[in-house]
């Protein structure tokens, strides 16, 4: 939602690559191999990543996601169901924006993004607009696990 998105002061995304420069970023999504590009221990990647961006997410297919936002947290798939992982990580991203543009409590907001992507995953087609935030809000709730 580039209406809500751009006008915030500090709010640059980036989703896809590890972007190059040293100017903060306010938040990363990449995937594991990105990450590992950087350092193949995820969670020394993120320390590293830190240093830029106030927040990271690392998605890491059926493994769920590692990120930090106020210290290092793991989130499992959502699904151990057979599926289609094409358009998971993308699904992952629009739902979280979507609930982080919602300025739900920035757990929620990966757990909302977890739970579309499981949607995405056992369906080959794109995520089902009858699907509701409510639904994925109740079913995410209990899905986050400190480290």
């Amino acid at each position: 939602d580039n209406e809500k998105l751009l006008p915030m002061p500090n709010k640059v995304i980036f989703s896809g690559s590890i972007p190059s420069g040293d100017n903060f970023m306010h938040g990363l999504i990449i995937n594991r191999e990105e990450a590992a590009k950087l350092n193949p221990d995820l969670e020394t990647a993120i320390l590293q990543l830190k240093k830029r961006f106030s927040w990271v997410i690392i998605t890491c297919d059926k493994d769920g996601v590692i990120y930090d936002y106020s210290g290092i947290k793991k989130q499992p798939a959502c699904t151990d169901q057979p599926g289609y992982s094409l358009g998971c990580g993308d699904t992952f991203a629009a739902g979280f924006m979507s609930a982080y543009l919602s300025d739900l409590p920035f757990d929620e907001c990966v757990s909302f993004g977890q739970r579309t992507a499981a949607e995405k995953f056992c369906h080959p087609e794109v995520v089902s607009p009858s699907i509701s935030k409510l639904k994925l809000l109740q079913q995410s709730r209990n899905s986050i696990v400190d480290i």
